[in-house]
């Protein structure tokens, strides 16, 4: 049996968790709301040298992955606005580019903690 999962027509081979942390600011204080999980699907392989030279410079960690998936995750947009993270193979990434296509998305994630 193929490990093999379709979505919208393209083949997802990996599963990963996505975790989506929000807040607000409540009279300036910033408080966090507890985080969203989902389980999501897409395939996951190294960030190339060219998606890693995309990356703001002190994110250039080794480490870094490029994840195909139809799921929609976000950078970091606002102080409102925390880039999603994702938990594969028992590491976790947060999602620093992305580029949204029509038939998936393409994002690049750097290792939390380097």
């Amino acid at each position: 049996m193929s490990a093999l999962k379709q979505a919208a027509g393209v083949w997802y081979r990996h599963r990963f968790q996505m975790v989506r942390a929000d807040g607000f600011y409540d009279n300036g204080t910033y408080k966090r709301l507890p985080p969203q999980l989902s389980w999501q699907r897409g395939n996951i392989q190294p960030a190339s040298q060219r998606d890693v030279e995309r990356l703001p410079e002190g994110a250039r960690a080794d480490g870094a992955v490029t994840v195909f998936s139809g799921a929609l995750m976000r950078t970091h947009g606002s102080p409102n606005e925390l880039a999603d993270r994702i938990m594969y193979n028992g590491t976790e990434y947060e999602v620093s580019t992305a580029a949204y296509w029509e038939s998936h998305n393409v994002y690049t994630c750097t290792k939390v903690g380097q």
